[in-house]
């Protein structure tokens, strides 16, 4: 299995928990911390099982991520911005999964997963949240963040583009950014 993140980096026999899977998963984009995780749940069905229990019916498992023979085969995991802005939300009103299980996630959140392309652009006084990946490779840009002004008012934004190049998309998702930014507000 092919794998981004931290995990890799480590001495084989480390011991690892499952919160600091879940940390690796958002906070540093970790693919094998989420194959493992998707392991610990059961393995995809059960994943995707546990998911539309959680009312993201747009969401599905197919294969771990770091599966390059499944991928290069056609398999891809789905999902859509509604299930992605559905779980951020219910993520910030901290009822996710468990109000002490949403906050520890949203910490996580709040540090971001590196710089963001919706924020790129936004004025200054204007903070974020977001998780966001860039695969290079796939030309794939994907990225859910809360954008708030300076008053705290906030609007979720999410984006995902693949197949093109990941420098004009992230260029889009500035423009995207800055444009919801404005619409709603300012």
């Amino acid at each position: 299995m092919a794998g981004t993140g931290v995990l890799q980096n480590m001495d084989t026999g480390t011991t690892v928990t499952l919160k600091q899977l879940v940390k690796y998963m958002m906070a540093k984009d970790d693919d094998w911390a989420t194959d493992i995780l998707i392991q610990a749940m059961g393995g995809k069905k059960k994943t995707t099982k546990i998911l539309d229990k959680l009312k993201f019916a747009n969401t599905e498992v197919t294969t771990y991520i770091g599966d390059t023979d499944d991928t290069e085969l056609g398999a891809d995991n789905q999902t859509d911005a509604s299930d992605v802005a559905d779980a951020l939300s219910r993520m910030y009103r901290r009822k996710l999964v468990s109000k002490k299980a949403s906050k520890a996630m949203w910490k996580l959140l709040e540090k971001g997963t590196g710089p963001s392309a919706l924020a790129a652009k936004l004025p200054t006084g204007a903070t974020y949240d977001n998780i966001a990946h860039v695969n290079d490779d796939l030309g794939a840009v994907e990225e859910a963040a809360i954008l708030f002004n300076k008053h705290g008012k906030g609007v979720i934004v999410v984006a995902m583009s693949e197949g093109g190049d990941t420098g004009l998309e992230q260029g889009a998702f500035h423009s995207l950014g800055k444009k919801v930014y404005h619409a709603v507000l300012k």
